[in-house]
């Protein structure tokens, strides 16, 4: 009986953490940085999980999966491709506006030529 409330109590905890993840990326904002941090934040909980896994396996569990579980899993990876996809997509803005900067920036420079002193006309003479 013991043994039955600790795997319960292990299914409670891993489902626990799964709603933690699926909690974070769907508050994401969308920012780059937010992302950033959501990233190592799920990566800490996904490190959690795996422990729990184990601990699971070590108890014995008939059944260490089930329906809510594999629910809670597809919506996972639902939103974490979505947010692959997102920071996919400013990546490639981000990469656009610095080649944008660049020929801006070869524009400016071939019509400002800095080698050459200024010439003054005198319109006296």
């Amino acid at each position: 009986m013991g043994t039955d409330l600790n795997v319960q109590e292990l299914f409670k905890a891993k489902n626990q953490v799964l709603d933690n993840i699926l909690s974070n990326l769907k508050n994401w904002d969308g920012e780059i940085i937010t992302g950033i941090d959501l990233i190592e934040s799920n990566q800490e909980y996904l490190d959690e999980l795996r422990d729990l896994n184990e601990k699971l396996n070590e108890s014995e569990a008939t059944s260490t999966y089930d329906e809510e579980y594999e629910y809670k899993l597809s919506l996972i990876i639902e939103e974490q491709r979505k947010l692959t996809q997102s920071l996919k997509e400013k990546q490639d803005g981000l990469k656009d506006n610095m080649e944008q900067i660049k020929k801006k920036d070869k524009v400016i420079n071939s019509y400002m030529n800095t080698d050459k002193e200024p010439i003054f006309i005198n319109k006296e003479l």
